[in-house]
């Protein structure tokens, strides 16, 4: 197994190293600013891989406000275009043919990472009473678009879709999670549950690997696993996968974007939870504090202690660490790692659901809390 260990460690490492590297994408739309020049800031709009469009609320030299508009091809991390400065139309009656339109010269905006860029402008018209001359502006960014809430893992998410078995073609239905960190945790409802790494090619090529458990009452195994596919940021994602001794198949799932980019916090899933083992028949309590600790005994005498942790508010995906205790099988004693999230209940007004997976080299935990 120690090899197996090592072989997650540097998938995490590779997709690390990567990860440094901020392609423009759609989720840097929104509105940008210099926190120090409060009062000027900027509109993106990324309107495909290839193109975006950005506006410059800005001032005249007179101290009137105007705007400069920026049509831009996109190159990696840069937005690169040709930027233009409209007057004529009059206000009341914009008719397009009082609009005259211009060359204003060039502005640039690369992005750091989520939240930071870096503007780089220079002028070449000769009027002597607009915005004119060259530099450097420091960005943060303002505002999101709802749902829209950058991630500097592109691939990071929530994933829904079927597994259909190699041999047999049997269909079953599941759940993925890739973590920001590279993690990942895959659960075939009724069928297996497994826990490991990832990393994404700038390709689009998929790799991961670690150990799948059984969650069929008449199985019993902990098998490695590896998977490679393919994989569109927020989109779709299909992919092999084997299984050590069990065979192995293809899944093909789409990204669930509207639920994993509603954002979750502590303070809204503290309290009482009504409790459920996914792999089983048994039904408890489980009390989340306001800090993320949690605590729970089954019906079969299990402790539970354990810790949720939610690296970004923007995202649902958070991550457990998990003890168990005093358990009748001491298989199931130890300590358990994972991801979890929060999906709405089955009827609306009827409150919150979570659903947590935790594992280790023995034995998994999976767990649905309502209330």
């Amino acid at each position: 197994m120690k090899s197996l260990f090592l072989s997650l460690l540097l998938l995490v490492a590779f997709w690390s190293q990567d990860a440094h590297a901020l392609k423009v994408n759609q989720y840097l739309s929104g509105s940008w600013f210099n926190p120090q020049q409060n009062g000027h800031g900027f509109s993106v709009e990324i309107i495909s891989d290839t193109q975006a469009v950005f506006y410059w609320f800005v001032y005249n030299p007179d101290g009137s406000p105007t705007f400069l508009i920026t049509v831009a091809s996109i190159q990696g991390d840069t937005l690169e275009g040709t930027t233009f400065y409209n007057s004529g139309m009059i206000w009341g009656e914009f008719n397009p043919a009082d609009l005259s339109e211009q060359v204003w010269g060039t502005i640039n905006i690369q992005f750091i990472d989520c939240n930071h860029a870096t503007m780089t402008y220079a002028s070449s018209h000769e009027i002597s009473d607009i915005p004119s001359g060259e530099g450097t502006i420091e960005l943060t960014r303002l505002l999101s678009i709802d749902q829209m809430q950058c991630n500097e893992n592109l691939n990071a998410g929530i994933y829904e879709g079927n597994f259909v078995d190699q041999d047999t073609d049997e269909l079953t239905t599941g759940t993925i999670l890739l973590s920001s960190s590279g993690e990942v945790v895959a659960f075939s409802f009724g069928d297996s549950v497994s826990f490991g790494g990832y990393s994404v090619s700038s390709g689009g090529n998929l790799n991961s690997g670690g150990v799948t458990h059984s969650v069929n009452p008449e199985e019993d195994y902990v098998e490695p696993y590896d998977a490679s596919g393919k994989v569109k940021p927020d989109y779709r994602m299909i992919f092999n996968y084997q299984v050590e001794n069990q065979g192995g198949g293809q899944a093909n799932t789409y990204s669930i974007s509207s639920l994993y980019r509603r954002g979750i916090d502590l303070e809204s899933i503290a309290g009482e939870w009504a409790t459920q083992d996914l792999a089983g028949d048994g039904q408890w309590s489980t009390i989340i504090l306001q800090d993320g600790s949690f605590d729970a005994t089954d019906e079969s005498g299990c402790v539970y202690d354990g810790q949720i942790t939610i690296p970004d508010t923007a995202f649902n995906l958070f991550e457990v660490t998990l003890e168990v205790s005093d358990c009748n099988d001491e298989d199931d004693d130890g300590d358990y790692s994972g991801l979890g999230y929060q999906l709405d209940g089955f009827l609306l007004g009827d409150g919150r659901v979570i659903r947590i997976f935790a594992g280790n080299l023995e034995s998994a935990v999976l767990i649905q809390l309502s209330r």
